[in-house]
């Protein structure tokens, strides 16, 4: 959510879904649609922001953050 958050504006965000691979008639019908939690569980931006391509990123998953951070006994 955060990084559909940084595109700002629907222009923005139909040309970089665009460039992470989904069709342009989807794109563009995701990118002006309403609600930014309702839009990220849309299937077209859980294909192109998924966690391998986040992982690539360098970023790491909360899960991940969190097992490291635990302290078990």
């Amino acid at each position: 959510m955060c990084i559909w958050k940084q595109w700002k504006t629907p222009q923005n965000r139909a040309k970089n879904l665009m460039k992470l691979g989904v069709p342009k008639w989807a794109a563009r019908r995701t990118s002006y649609a309403k609600g930014y939690a309702r839009v990220c569980k849309s299937s077209d931006v859980q294909q192109a922001i998924d966690n391998k391509r986040l992982a690539s990123f360098g970023l790491i998953s909360m899960l991940d953050y969190y097992t490291e951070k635990s302290v078990t006994c």
